[in-house]
């Protein structure tokens, strides 16, 4: 190292110690180690052979069940037609016959038919700021007797659909409200 200064190092005895032991790891490093004497390192990573040639095993080694032979090609079906040259999942025939364990829902029960006054609820709900939103961004000239019945409309349709809530859960609800396997 040189004699430049760094800033925020400490200098002093500590300092000359710690650059004398950085500059005997930096000398050591490309030195051969002592072929007499204790090795720094377990006997075990000493690596004096040469390695095993390709399709030897090396010494030691067990052999659990012989390599497998790669498959054959599968015919192609000429059924079959792409454009990337990879065939997919979706481009397989698919079998005649189903599945033989298929789960098929129940059919859902219709919906209820909704009565005039519900009817004229949502329009007014959602009609009413419907339109003065509309009428907003489209910068509209509009009444103002039509601005507040357009409102009204709203508030009391909202009020209307919240009135026919049920008030409560029904008896043979559980308590937990996640789904039913």
């Amino acid at each position: 190292m040189s004699g430049t200064e760094r800033p925020g190092e400490p200098d002093g005895p500590a300092d000359a110690e710690a650059e004398a032991a950085w500059n005997d790891l930096v000398a050591a490093f490309h030195e051969s180690p002592p072929s007499e004497g204790p090795v720094p390192w377990p006997e075990a990573e000493n690596v004096t052979q040469q390695p095993p040639a390709p399709g030897t095993p090396e010494p030691g080694a067990r052999v659990v069940r012989p390599a497998a032979r790669p498959a054959p090609p599968r015919p192609v079906d000429s059924r079959l037609t792409w454009t990337s040259g990879t065939i997919g999942p979706r481009d397989a025939p698919q079998p005649d016959e189903p599945a033989p364990e298929t789960f098929e829902p129940p059919t859902p029960e219709p919906l209820p038919s909704l009565d005039w006054p519900a009817r004229a609820a949502w329009l007014g709900a959602l009609g009413g700021p419907g339109y003065l939103m509309a009428a907003t961004i489209l910068n509209w000239q509009t009444p103002t007797w039509l601005a507040v019945g357009s409102a009204f409309a709203g508030l009391c349709g909202f009020g209307y659909l919240v009135s026919r809530l049920k008030p409560h859960h029904d008896d043979d609800d559980d308590d937990n409200f996640g789904a039913v396997v």
